[in-house]
């Protein structure tokens, strides 16, 4: 049962991202906005949905360089990923949501490398509990997937419960 709530899980995903898309405007090459660089994420890392008691499926959103922990998530006419998951009636009741957000600025001091962020998210998913779940699903934009692979290969002791990967 499981292993078909997460391939549903992961469809889903998949099928939301083709749908939704990232932030108008985000696609392109990098290049700061007038008048200076692009705002810092400033979103902490947080549940945007957890069942009582908790499902059976975590599923973690990391977004890429330039991303907010739920801006990038989010249509600009404010329909967000989280939304489309949670209205699905197949998966919103089997799935917790985690938005994890680092600071990420190409143009300005402060970012976190790719090994830094990785550490970050490993510290937040111990913090958030997302390691006693039986079943962890990643969906990543861009720098994300980065962070989740060097997560992935330096706590190669969480690989066991990661049961899907969406890039």
């Amino acid at each position: 049962m499981t292993r078909r709530l997460v391939r549903a899980a992961l469809l889903t995903a998949l099928l939301v991202s083709l749908v939704a898309g990232c932030r108008s405007g985000t696609d392109g090459p990098p290049t700061p906005p007038e008048g200076g660089a692009p705002a810092a994420n400033t979103t902490d890392p947080h549940w945007v949905a957890q069942h009582a008691p908790a499902a059976k499926i975590a599923l973690v959103f990391v977004h890429g360089i330039f991303g907010d922990t739920v801006g990038t998530w989010t249509h600009a006419g404010g329909t967000s990923m989280f939304d489309l998951v949670r209205q699905n009636p197949a998966i919103g009741p089997k799935v917790d949501l985690l938005a994890f957000g680092y600071t990420s600025n190409m143009f300005t001091a402060g970012s976190l490398d790719v090994q830094e962020a990785a550490n970050l998210l490993h510290a937040r998913l111990q913090f958030h509990g997302v390691f006693d779940y039986p079943a962890i699903v990643f969906v990543t934009h861009s720098m994300g997937g980065l962070v989740v692979l060097r997560e992935l290969l330096t706590q190669r002791a969480i690989l066991p419960k990661v049961k899907g990967l969406v890039f």
